[in-house]
């Protein structure tokens, strides 16, 4: 049994708790945002017109009113809700945005699409947070005295009516942009206060700005808050302009003000006395509140005060405190930059080497508090290098740290530090960004020369070209040619006056007969440096082209028979002639030695036969004619035929192809034949025919009239030959006049033959030194047939050997030890014992070269001789430099492959005028002044080069805007050396023909525009009784008037006061007052027998009509009172009859049971609260109306409730829970978070209290009830039945 007790009572125990934990579980998840703001529920948007009905539409999502904006462009108010969030823009500067019944809800007011500037924002119990988003501004006016009841009036005001700051609201301004109250301009409508919250927190990046207090209107605290936190990477900026009345900064406590971060933090009093802070101690420091704070803590040691000014008397003025971390942070002094690792100076020049990649990188000592920043992910520092050409922006390092600057000259590096917000692009001015200018001297890295130096051709003769390459130097502009003679014997090189290009024209006769080769430099402050020199070739004379003109000889007669010959257009100064009976096949048997000095000779006999050979003869500069013509002559009269040649024969074949026939036009040699011998145009063989047939001529030719053309026929493909046979000694028919080889083909099949080359190219011998290389000829014969298929010519290489048979021969390849074909090169390897032979060869591929060449020269190499050093060259022979400039120069040996080791060491003439690295090089200009800088080889005074170096100082030119930041001027020197200063501005003018306002770099001349900032109305002449007043609004930094208006007139109303007297606070009798003054009327002593009762009031509603003296603030409209009086009466005791109630307006009471007697007892005024009439539902509205709970009057009758809109009235409808003000006091906490907890909790509690109170009662009475059970007999009175 009592098992079973206890495991009741834990089962209800464990109930009630589980369902208190879910119930307070559930409170808190609910969201505290309101369905509605400001007659909008949430995803719908108010657009609201002039003279126009107010639109709502309906929206799915909200971020921005920019689209409505632009939609709506006579708008005058727009506003969006969504999801807690109040999308606000209005271009109504009166504008007091009010946002009632949200009181303990939270809300943001969002200001994206615009500036906004209006009068103030009343939002009472509201936790909001104001977002400026990324650069947008909300301006604060106050600029209309708005009068809710219980309102503090503030500019931003969260007060609940009849309540202490500490019950309001909590605030907090986030965004980028700027939160400004300015109520400056805002005459007696100007606010008490500034920002009116429980707790106040400037955070994220927003910016503050407050100027307070005028004339009319002084300002009592510009924040007033229980608790202040400034957590912001902008800045906070306080003006106060109060002239009599003591004003804060802000209302809390040391300890309840928290100076976190801000970019700075500037108050200013126009009056010392004035300022609360500091009491009015006349010679208290402004530095003292620095000081206090960082006694107790509150801010970082890092605050610094940067400006103070502390009055000493009351025409000291403005009294004022900035505050700022400027004085941790480092400056461009403190700057780190590297480049490739090294540490870069500021001082002189940065020496950098064109086309080159460089590393940069930029860092800074950070303090503490900016190290906590950047790992909370609040800041992000960065780095970027901008190169300049002047003002050209060459290079900027967006998202890269590497550089490089293409050319050679001198250019800016204008580096730059900063920090900035992670999210988006926003800077500190005056904190982040800390810039260097660097000049930067960007040279040639220094490259030097390496050969070799290849020619064109290594066979030079008179009249060709020579053009030299040099295939390891990439910019030939920045190297010089000069050809030169050399002495064989002596080595010694002379230059050859004009020739400084890479090639040279062999036409002079001065080049035939000497060596000739090619030097080469770097040129003068390039970046190539050293000398190459080409290998000497030797000019040989020129080939001869030339076709010889036809000879014109004949037969002469010595007496009575031919015997002699005459040459009729002999000329030995232009040609060789040579004359014989041999009719050589082989022209280079001809034996020139024997050249014919005579046109004539005799000697011979009739019928010899003679064969004259001529050519273009041998001159100073130009070798033989190498194209040999030949004539024959019968020393006779009869002139015989000599042979027959014909047009078609390429190099004495004819090709055709199956089925295809040939013409062969004839020519007689000499065409004047007139005696031959019959001929047969046949085929050696039978044999032959199988391949071609002889067409025509068919019979034996008798005729040479008429005989023009030989006519074959292709049959397949393969190969004979065919001739003109005569008759002769050696047998019938076995002497020719001539013949041709026939090859009969198709493209792809050339059958047992091989291609041949259209002509047969000659070329020269070569000698080459190990290792150098000789381009091969391509100006080649072409592949006969021409459309042959799957040939090509091919070089190779050929060394002499020995066969098996001991017999010399040539084994052919494309490379063997001495030399190889590479690259459309022969290259050689190693000295020869043998010419190697160069071959050309038409190939297929896959084949090798062989003994089938077509064509070739011998290739001789000879070992690669010793170059020796001659001297040093440097890149450069003089230089001009400013004092600071520095130079890279550059030396080497001379030529750079002059065999041995080699160290250039490197010193100057006068150290104090320049400074010279002795490994490097490297130049430094330091003084005015010259010096001669020396560059020796191993030490050895043979080997020197020197540059000569002159230093003056800088020649600077004038001021001119820098285009590397707005905040910067510059002048440039003639050496490219920059220099900055910043712009030193004078004041703001007014500037009408650009609209703005400009002030002027008193330096550069520099001007600087910017937009006109208006400040609110200002009151030039107040308004009076029936006299309008003048005011203007005016830009606050040049001061041009922007705006005039009048202020208007003050109207007067009539006041009429029967019994009595009306006068004004200075206790004068008025007859006609303004609107809004205070008025105070007194009822005259009653008659005799009379006594007051009351006024009778028209026009105005008096609080206690009932009090002989009342006291009114006058309305817009006349007022009229009258005093009432009644018969005097004995006195009574009063009893009020409290069965029955009766009310005005604003008041209930009870009456006296005297029904003679008037008194109104009990009189309080209405308490009252809205009753629901009719709930309203999803789908239609709902009625409710506000009735006083004691007297049951009512107002407000008939007010509808929108459809879906939650009631938050009693009467006929529950209230809802969640709508319960169960929302703490403000104090110790920060008043942002949901306090929506402290309900549940507290009914939790609760629940387990009782839970656990009453399964322990259960439990008791279960234990009682068992006990009577044991003592008693059934069926007795007070027993039970025995069960339980």
């Amino acid at each position: 049994m009592k098992k079973r007790n206890l495991i009741i009572g834990g089962l209800l125990l464990i109930m009630l708790t589980a369902a208190a934990v879910f119930f307070a579980i559930n409170s808190l998840a609910a969201p505290s945002y309101p369905s509605g703001v400001a007659d909008i529920k949430s995803g719908e948007v108010k657009v609201v017109f002039e003279n126009l009905p107010t639109e709502y539409i309906e929206v799915k999502e909200l971020y921005s009113l920019q689209y409505y904006m632009e939609k709506y462009p006579k708008a005058k108010e727009i506003m969006g809700y969504y999801k807690g969030t109040l999308y606000y823009w209005t271009k109504d500067e009166k504008k007091v945005l009010f946002l009632g019944g949200l009181e303990g809800k939270k809300l943001t007011l969002s200001i994206r699409s615009g500036d906004v500037k209006m009068g103030a924002i009343y939002a009472p119990g509201v936790d909001l947070t104001i977002d400026t988003d990324s650069k947008n501004t909300l301006t604060l006016t106050l600029a209309s005295n708005y009068k809710y009841i219980g309102a503090a009036g503030a500019a931003v005001d969260l007060s609940k009516p009849n309540t202490t700051s500490s019950e309001s609201g909590n605030l907090t301004v986030i965004g980028h942009g700027i939160l400004r109250v300015d109520t400056t301009g805002s005459g007696k409508d100007g606010a008490t206060y500034g920002l009116y919250a429980n707790t106040i927190t400037i955070g994220d990046w927003s910016n503050i700005e407050m100027r307070m207090g005028n004339k009319k209107k002084e300002v009592s605290h510009v924040m007033l808050s229980s608790d202040l936190t400034f957590d912001t990477m902008g800045y906070v900026d306080i003006k106060v302009f109060n002239t009599k009345t003591v004003a804060y900064s802000w209302s809390v406590n040391r300890e309840r003000l928290r100076l976190l971060n801000a970019r700075y933090l500037q108050v200013q009093f126009e009056r010392h006395e004035l300022w609360g802070e500091f009491g009015t101690h006349p010679t208290k420091e402004a530095r003292l509140l620095w000081t206090e704070l960082n006694v107790y803590g509150k801010i970082h040691k890092a605050w610094l005060v940067d400006t103070f000014y502390s009055a000493r008397s009351s025409k000291d003025s403005p009294y004022t405190i900035r505050m700022s971390r400027r004085g941790s942070m480092p400056d461009k002094e403190d700057m780190d930059i590297r480049i490739n690792g090294a540490e870069i100076s500021s001082d002189g020049m940065v020496p950098l080497y064109a086309g080159k990649p460089y590393s940069f990188s930029v860092s800074v000592p950070l303090p503490d508090w900016f190290l906590q920043l950047e790992k909370e992910g609040r800041v992000k520092q960065n780095f970027m290098l901008y190169v300049y050409d002047g003002t050209k922006l060459l290079y900027e390092s967006r998202g890269n740290n590497t550089f490089k600057v293409p050319k050679t000259g001198t250019y800016t590096l204008f580096v730059e530090w900063y920090y900035r917000n992670p999210g988006i692009t926003i800077y500190w001015d005056e904190l982040s960004c800390i810039t260097k200018t660097l000049t930067t001297v960007t040279l040639e890295e220094g490259v030097l020369l390496k050969g070799p130096v290849e020619y064109s051709k290594t066979d030079a003769f008179y009249g060709g070209t020579i053009t030299a390459t040099l295939p390891n130097v990439t910019d030939l502009s920045g190297v010089e040619y000069q050809w030169k003679y050399n002495d064989p014997e002596t080595g010694v090189g002379k230059d050859i006056k004009g020739e400084n290009g890479p090639s040279i024209k062999l036409n002079k006769a001065e080049y035939v007969n000497k060596y000739v080769y090619l030097s080469v430099y770097g040129k003068d402050g390039t970046k190539y440096y050293g000398a190459i020199h080409g290998k000497s070739f030797f000019v040989k004379k020129g080939y001869n082209p030339g076709t010889p003109a036809p000879l014109d000889v004949v037969a002469t007669k010595s007496k009575d028979y031919y015997d002699g010959y005459s040459i009729t257009n002999f000329d030995s100064t232009k040609y060789d002639y040579v004359v014989s009976k041999t009719n050589y096949t082989d022209l280079s048997k001809i034996d020139w030695s024997e050249k014919l000095t005579s046109a004539t000779g005799n000697g011979y006999y009739t019928g010899d036969r003679l064969y004259f050979y001529y050519r273009l003869a041998e001159t100073d500069v130009k070798k033989p004619g190498f194209i040999i013509h030949s004539r024959e002559l019968l020393i006779d009269e009869i002139v015989r035929l000599g042979g027959i040649t014909f047009d078609g024969v390429e190099n004495g074949t004819v090709f055709v192809k199956p089925g295809q026939t040939v013409n062969l036009r004839v020519k007689l040699n000499p065409a004047t034949a007139n005696e031959f011998t019959y001929f047969e145009v046949k085929t050696p063989s039978s044999y032959d025919t199988q391949f071609f047939e002889i067409v025509f001529p068919n019979n034996k030719v008798t005729d040479l009239n008429g005989f023009t053309t030989i006519t074959i026929k292709g049959k397949k493909v393969g190969y004979g030959s065919f001739a003109l046979y005569y008759p002769g000694p050696s047998g019938p028919m076995q002497n020719t006049y001539g013949g041709a080889q026939v090859v009969v083909y198709t493209p792809t099949d050339m059958g047992p033959n091989s291609p041949i080359l259209s002509y047969k190219p000659g070329f020269s011998d070569i000698t080459l030194e190990e290792g150098e290389a000789y381009t091969l000829p391509t100006d080649l014969p072409s592949i006969l047939p021409h459309d042959v298929h799957g040939y090509s010519l091919v070089w190779g290489v050929g060394k002499k050997a020995k066969d098996n048979l001991g017999y010399t021969t040539y084994i052919y390849d494309f490379e063997n030890e001495y030399a190889k074909i590479e690259d459309g090169k022969v290259i050689a390897k190693k000295k020869t014992v043998d010419p190697v032979a160069v071959v050309l060869c038409i190939l297929k591929p896959g084949e090798k070269p062989s003994a089938a060449y077509r064509a070739q020269f011998m290739l001789t190499v000879r070992e690669t001789p010793v170059v020796k050093p001659t001297g040093v060259t440097v890149s450069t022979k003089s230089l001009s430099l400013h004092v600071g400039n520095v130079w890279k120069l550059n030396a080497a040996i001379a030529p750079v492959d002059a065999v041995g080791t080699f160290t250039i060491n490197y010193s100057s003439s006068n150290p104090n005028v320049v400074k010279v690295d002795e490994k490097t090089g490297f130049i430094t200009a330091v003084g005015e002044g010259s010096a001669t800088i020396t560059a020796k080889a191993n030490n050895d005074s043979s080997l020197v080069g020197t540059c000569t170096v002159t230093v003056s100082s800088h020649s600077f030119g004038k001021w001119t805007p820098s285009k590397m930041g707005s905040l910067n001027h510059q002048r440039v020197c003639s050496c490219g050396m920059l220099e900055t200063q910043e712009h030193t501005y004078g004041a703001w003018t007014n500037d009408d023909s650009k609209g703005k306002h400009v002030h002027k770099c008193t330096v550069c001349g520099n001007s600087e525009y910017a937009e006109h900032i208006e400040s609110p109305w200002i009151t030039d002449t107040e308004a009076g009784v029936g006299v309008e007043g003048k005011m203007h609004t005016e830009c606050y930094e040049c001061g041009k008037v922007m705006k005039t208006d009048v202020v208007p007139a003050i109207p007067d109303y009539e006041i009429s006061v029967a019994g009595g007297k009306a006068v004004d606070s200075a206790g004068k009798t008025l007859a006609r007052a303004a609107a809004g003054e205070s008025i105070t009327v007194t009822a005259d002593p009653a008659p005799e027998g009379k006594v007051f009762r009351g006024w009778v009031a028209k026009g105005i509603t008096l609080k206690d009509a009932t009090a002989k003296t009342v006291t009114f603030t006058m309305p817009e409209g006349a007022v009229k009172l009258a005093a009432n009086y009644r018969d005097a009466e004995r006195p009574h005791s009063h009893e009020a009859d409290t069965g029955k109630w009766y009310f005005d307006e604003n008041y209930h009471w009870n009456a006296c049971r005297d029904e003679s007697c008037s008194e109104h007892l009990n009189r309080e005024e209405h308490s009252f609260v809205w009753m629901t009439d009719k709930p309203a539902t999803a789908t239609e509205d709902g009625i409710r109306h506000e009735e006083c709970t004691v007297c049951g009057k009512k107002r407000n009758e008939n007010t509808v409730i929108k459809k879906g809109e939650e009631d938050t009235s009693g009467g006929n409808e529950p209230k809802d829970p969640s709508e319960t003000d169960n929302h703490g006091k403000p104090g110790g906490n920060t008043g942002t978070e949901n306090k929506g907890w402290i309900l549940p909790t507290v009914v939790a509690a609760a629940s387990v209290f009782v839970g656990g109170g009453l399964t322990a009662l259960i439990i008791a009475l279960i234990k009682k009830k068992k006990k009577k059970s044991d003592g008693c007999i059934p069926g007795n009175p007070g027993s039970t039945d025995g069960t339980e």
